[in-house]
């Protein structure tokens, strides 16, 4: 399922930047190259920490665990939360909250 919320008038865009950048600057340049009244953010990057949401198919959630564990998927999971506890054995595996 894909979350799709909508506000008339609006556009919203997440975008990553790579490289060296003075955030003042790039901050400014948005500012006037945006229309009046644009909404701007810059958020550091850095490992996030992730909520996974499970039903009882262990391949995609095996998948997340074994590229978070290994360095493949920069983040942490905080909790796995799942309608069924078919896949607990194999969170517990990984020491994280099921």
């Amino acid at each position: 399922m894909n979350l799709l919320i909508t506000v008339p008038g609006r556009f919203f865009m997440r975008t990553e930047l790579e490289g060296i950048f003075n955030d003042s600057t790039l901050l400014a340049d948005l500012d006037s190259a945006l229309p009046e009244g644009s909404v701007r953010e810059l958020n550091p990057a850095g490992r996030r920490r992730i909520v996974i949401l499970v039903t009882k198919e262990a391949h995609c959630l095996g998948d997340l665990l074994m590229k978070a564990n290994y360095g493949g998927l920069d983040v942490e999971i905080a909790a796995v939360i799942g309608n069924h506890d078919t896949l607990r054995s194999l969170v517990e595996r990984f020491d994280i909250s099921v």
